[in-house]
This record gives structure tokens, C-alpha cells and sequence, in this order.
């Protein structure tokens, strides 16, 4: 809290010879009014609990008085030692404001008070205390610790009257006093961070930032605590995060592929705890988490710089919990219109075709039950219409297509030609509650022409809320594209990532993406299809933006026994994407939130822009032998 000093009381006298003894009106004749302000050689300035010594040098004092009904007088002082002295002639009136400023000789204002008072008196009496000008404070964070060193970091004190900064620090949660916890003092102002080697394994510590003005007065920030890890990093499993029949691993390794810690994972594992090795002196900030998972495929997924003690709770996505084959749906259609295209939709399962017949019956596959079916005829290419089957089971349902209805339009905008855009767009019935299960409202495909906007319809009374992915292709390259997606409202305008790729180099083993423009994260997908064990092994690797090189660790025998007839070296780089995400501006703050909420990551960031560019377009879809899409995307790690 902000302390106030009071220096010097000073009282003002009307000096004027009056023989009436009843006040004077407003502006009835004026008042000499005689200023005396004392400072003494070291006056002592209060910072935190003590003062903080230092001496200080007033060089002037100015005096102002205004009022709406008076021109403003100022004056400064006349000085003697350490006296300020002088008078001014007031016009008698109401609500005068006198104000005092105490100036050093960098004719910064040191000191300063006020008061207003009316002048009606021959003779008069103004007490005005004085209190100390504190430079503004600046907000503290930790922004990075480990076992051996905790980084702090602040916004730039933006103070005219800047001396230095100072750190406090204690190992125990009480008040900071500015001298007895002085911990270093920063003299330059544009230094933004500090990074304290002298700490201790599981100890905690209390930092408060001050900035301190150079006649010693300082504004504290708020307290910021961190406790140093004695380990690693902590996985926690929750039930259901692989099946029986699987098998996971977990690696820690530096961002040089050296692993420090391996663990093997079944079903029934809850807790898993990587120690810090003993030999290692001083540990970096960051780690990287790999985990591999042997199920239907082999799906290996790398978060790399996550703070070391980091904790993280694995669970599986609620569609693994919630959707299953319930049978099918036969629809037998009749009146069906001409058309060029249509869409079939209900909770987990989205069905499109374009330019051909529909088949009737039309068979539908349906993962609940009951459950409402959307269809959409695209008439002519130029007028969708929809029609809703409602409380479908499993069985033979009759369609008529002359209940056809109208639906609404969204237009989007895009800021520059292109040779192709793609829209989609997913109906939720529950606002924010994605992962319950959306329906495919409409899905646009305009290629190789040249278009500015596009047009997604959808109905009109279903939804609560909506999931726009919106793409625009490259001129030369339809394998490269931006990408937005906003969950909630449908934009009005399709927004580019400032980012680009430069160059990509495709050696797994230590992997270079060069990019240019500001951007938030990096994820590239890795992708190796055995075709006598009929696996694919898909690796994923996330990374923050400043991700240039990142070596691959080495596994042990425990998961090479899953990669029989894989060869490392003969991954493929299938995917490469930058993502800038509308709500944060550093990858920490990524891994800070990803899936902290029930709905997980679209709970929290409900827009991103993405800039992604397919390495081979022919491995972008994998199928099994039912032609079913094989879904690998099945876990995360929530940090």
C-alpha cells in the first residue's frame, strides 16, 4: 500500500488591515496571503515498513491558487537555507484551491498537496499536508523456474523520476520491507529480468519488485511466490486413459534428445514421478515430455520446453467415453429434387457427397440413439435447402423431400483473391459443450476459381453455438494453406496469420522450421505406415515459436519392441503448421491452459489463424480395411 509522508505543515495569513468585523463577500477586496515552507537537510523518506535513507535536495517550491471565478496566481518561493518563503494576493471568494510543489533540480515534482478552502476573512488560517510523489509500480511475474534458478520478469518502469529497481525476497509469506529483504538493486530502467541462481530444490520464495524514485521513495508490486521443484515432471492418469490391452511410455529428455527418465504405463498406473538425477549440478528450465501409446496404431506425441516440475494430468477424450456404433439408419426418399450436392449430419457422424445421385434407400450409420438427422440439398448449386429427421433409432424411416426448409446464410469475407477457399461449418445444440457432439451444418467447396467470399448456410432454430473452419489456398500450391477457426459466433471476415514458412527440412532426427512473422506455436506431424504389420506410427510434435532445431530421443528396448520394421530414419514430415491463437501471445501461456477446462482447449481459446503446409498431400487421410477414417487424435496431456 502506497504510504504518504507527511513534510511540513504550512500555514497562510491574510496580512490585510480590516476595521469590519462581519466576513466579506466574494470578491470583496483580496487577501495577502504569506507562505512559509520548512525542509529539513535529511528528512527521511518512507518506503515499505522503515524508511529508506537517502537525502534528498528541494530546489523550489511554487505555489498556484485557482478558482472558476479568479485568474490562476502562481508564484514560487523565495528561498533561504532550507526555508521557502513569499506572498500572494488572493481575491477573497469561495472554493480557492491552493496547491504546493516541491521540486528538485531536475525541477521534478518531489512533493505536492492541496487543498481548497473559501477566502472571507481579513485574516485566515490554510493547512495543506504535503505527501511524497511515488513512481508507479510495475506488475511482477515468474516466468520460468527450476530446481536451481528462478526467472522473474516485469513490464518497463515508465517513470520520469526513475533511481533503480529493487528485489526483496524472503522464504516466508510475510510483509517485505524494502531494506531488511533487499535482495539486488537493477539500476538500469529498460532491464526487464532477473534470474536468481541462489535457490534451493523444493524450497519456496516470496519476490515483491520495487521501483524506487531518486529521492528513495518506492511503490512495491504484489508478492509472487514460487516453489522450486524436486523433481522433473509428474504425470497423472485418469482412469479410462488407455485400454486394458494397451501400453504407453513416457520420456524426459532435454530438447537434445538426451533422455534423463523413461516409465512404462498400463491402464492401472495412476501416478508416475521423474526424478531429478542426482549428478546433474544445475538443471535447464526446460524439458520435453514424449509419450508414446501402442494401440490400434502407434501414436507418439512430444510437447517440448515445458518447466521442469511440471505436472500434467493425462485423460481421454469424452468421445472415446460416449460414442459407439448403434446401427443404421434407412432412409427411403421421396420427391427428391435435383442437386448437386448434399450433406448428412447428426452427433458423431458427419456424411458429404457431391454431384452424384442419392441413394435410395440412403443407409446411415448412427452413434446414438436416439438421435436427430440433418440433411441438406444443395438445389442447383444455388439454393440449399434442409430437412430435419427427428428421434431416428436404427430402422427404415420415409422422407419426403417436399418438407424442405430454408435456411440461413453467413457471409464471409475474405481480403484477397485466391484460387480456392473451403468452409465448415459444426452446429453444437449446447453452447460451449463441444465435445457432447455437433452436427456438419454445411460445407463449402469453391477450387481454383477466383472468390472473395463464400456463403455458409445453416438453420435457423437448432444451434446455441458454432465451429467455423474457413481455408484459403495458395495461388501456386494447393497444398498450402491458412486456415481460421472460431468457436461461438460466425466471423465476418477471414483474418491471415502474420507468419510464413521459409524452409522445412525433413530429417526427423533433428528437424529445422525456419519461419518469419509472430505466431504462438509450432506442430508438425511425422508419419512412418508399415505395410506388413499394417500400422501407421504417427508422431506429433508441438513446439513454441522459437523452435529452430529439436532432436528426437533415443528409445530404449521397451518401445522398440512396438516399432518392429520401423526405421527412425524413414519418417516422413506428412504436416507442418503455425498457429497464432487470438487470446495469448506466448507459447507458455499455451501450455499453461491447454485443456485446463471440462471442454478442454475451445473452452478457453475459442479462435485461432494457422498457416499449415502438407509435406506429401497422399498421406493426409489413413483408412482401415472397412474404409472407416482411423482417428489418432485420441489423448492429450493437460498441463
Amino acid at each position: 500500500m502506497k504510504r504518504i509522508f507527511i513534510i511540513i505543515v504550512f500555514i497562510s495569513l491574510a496580512l490585510l488591515s480590516c476595521s469590519r468585523k462581519t466576513p466579506l463577500s466574494v470578491n470583496d477586496g483580496s487577501s495577502t496571503v504569506s507562505f512559509q515552507i520548512l525542509f529539513h537537510d535529511n528528512m527521511q523518506s518512507l518506503s515499505g515498513i522503515r524508511s529508506l535513507s537517502k537525502s534528498m535536495e528541494i530546489t523550489s517550491v511554487v505555489v498556484t491558487v485557482s478558482a472558476s471565478d479568479m485568474t490562476t496566481l502562481t508564484k514560487e518561493m523565495t528561498r533561504s537555507e532550507d526555508t521557502f518563503t513569499g506572498t500572494l494576493s488572493v481575491p477573497m471568494g469561495n472554493s480557492r484551491k491552493f496547491q504546493i510543489e516541491a521540486l528538485d533540480a531536475a525541477d521534478i515534482v518531489q512533493y505536492s498537496g492541496s487543498t481548497t478552502q473559501d477566502i472571507s476573512q481579513a485574516e485566515e488560517q490554510v493547512n495543506i499536508q504535503l505527501s511524497g510523489i511515488y513512481p508507479d509500480p510495475v506488475a511482477l511475474q515468474i516466468s520460468g523456474y527450476s530446481g536451481s534458478s528462478v526467472t522473474l520478469s516485469w513490464s518497463a518502469s515508465t517513470a520520469t523520476d526513475f533511481g533503480f529497481y529493487r528485489i526483496t525476497r524472503t522464504t516466508s509469506n510475510i510483509s517485505h520491507d524494502i531494506n531488511d529483504h533487499s535482495y539486488t538493486d537493477i539500476s538500469s530502467q529498460s532491464t526487464v529480468t532477473f534470474t536468481d541462481e541462489n535457490v534451493t530444490p523444493g524450497n519456496t520464495y516470496y519476490y515483491v519488485l520495487w521501483v524506487v524514485d531518486t529521492e528513495g521513495l518506492g511503490y512495491g508490486s504484489s508478492v509472487q511466490t514460487v516453489t522450486t521443484p524436486t523433481y522433473l515432471f509428474k504425470a497423472n492418469f485418469q482412469n479410462g486413459w488407455i485400454d486394458s490391452w494397451e501400453k504407453a511410455f513416457i520420456y524426459i529428455s532435454d530438447l537434445n534428445g538426451n533422455v534423463w527418465g523413461e516409465s512404462e504405463i498400463t491402464s492401472s498406473t495412476q501416478t508416475v514421478t521423474f526424478d531429478i538425477p542426482s549428478e546433474f549440478m544445475l538443471y535447464p528450465e526446460y524439458i520435453s515430455v514424449t509419450t508414446v501409446v501402442k494401440g490400434d496404431n502407434i501414436h507418439i506425441e512430444t510437447n517440448l520446453k515445458n518447466p521442469i516440475g511440471s505436472t500434467w494430468t493425462y485423460k481421454v477424450y469424452p468421445e472415446d467415453q460416449q460414442s459407439s456404433y448403434q446401427g443404421d439408419v434407412t432412409m427411403n426418399f421421396s420427391n427428391v429434387p435435383e442437386h448437386t450436392g448434399f450433406v448428412v449430419s447428426s452427433l458423431w457422424n458427419y456424411q458429404t457427397s457431391t454431384s452424384r445421385e442419392i441413394y435410395n434407400p440412403y443407409i446411415y450409420e448412427i452413434y446414438k440413439s436416439p438421435v436427430d438427422v440433418y440433411v441438406k440439398i444443395d438445389i442447383n448449386n444455388s439454393n440449399p435447402k434442409y430437412l430435419w429427421l427427428n428421434n431416428a433409432s436404427p430402422g427404415e424411416y420415409s422422407v419426403d423431400m417436399n418438407n424442405l426448409q430454408d435456411p440461413q446464410t453467413a457471409t464471409i469475407t475474405y481480403p484477397s483473391e485466391t484460387n480456392g477457399i473451403r468452409g465448415w461449418l459444426y452446429g453444437y445444440p449446447i453452447a460451449g459443450d463441444r465435445y457432447q457432439g455437433s452436427y456438419c451444418v454445411d460445407r463449402q467447396s469453391l477450387i481454383g476459381i477466383s472468390a472473395q467470399e463464400i456463403d455458409l448456410v445453416y438453420p435457423s432454430d437448432r444451434f446455441t453455438d458454432f465451429c467455423t473452419s474457413i481455408y484459403e489456398y495458395d495461388i501456386s500450391d494447393n497444398y498450402n494453406y491458412w486456415r481460421q477457426t472460431t468457436f461461438g459466433d460466425i466471423p465476418e471476415f477471414f483474418e491471415q496469420i502474420n507468419a510464413d514458412f521459409a524452409y522445412i527440412n525433413t530429417t526427423p532426427e533433428n528437424f529445422s522450421i525456419q519461419t518469419s512473422g509472430s505466431f504462438d506455436e509450432i506442430f508438425s506431424t511425422w508419419l512412418e505406415y508399415d505395410i506388413g504389420m499394417d500400422a501407421y506410427i504417427y508422431w506429433d510434435v508441438y513446439g513454441p515459436s522459437d523452435l529452430n532445431t529439436y532432436q528426437l530421443p533415443t528409445f530404449s528396448s521397451k518401445v522398440s519392441e512396438y516399432l518392429v520394421n520401423v526405421n527412425v530414419s524413414d519418417f516422413e514430415l506428412q504436416l507442418a503448421e503455425i498457429t497464432d491463437y487470438f487470446q495469448i501471445d506466448t507459447y507458455q501461456q499455451l501450455q499453461d491452459i491447454y485443456f485446463s477446462e471440462s471442454d478442454y482447449l475451445f473452452n478457453v481459446i475459442p479462435g485461432y489463424r494457422m498457416r499449415a503446409k502438407y509435406i506429401d498431400r497422399s498421406l493426409n487421410k489413413c483408412f482401415d480395411h472397412n474404409d472407416k477414417l482411423v482417428y489418432t487424435h485420441k489423448r492429450k496431456a493437460i498441463y
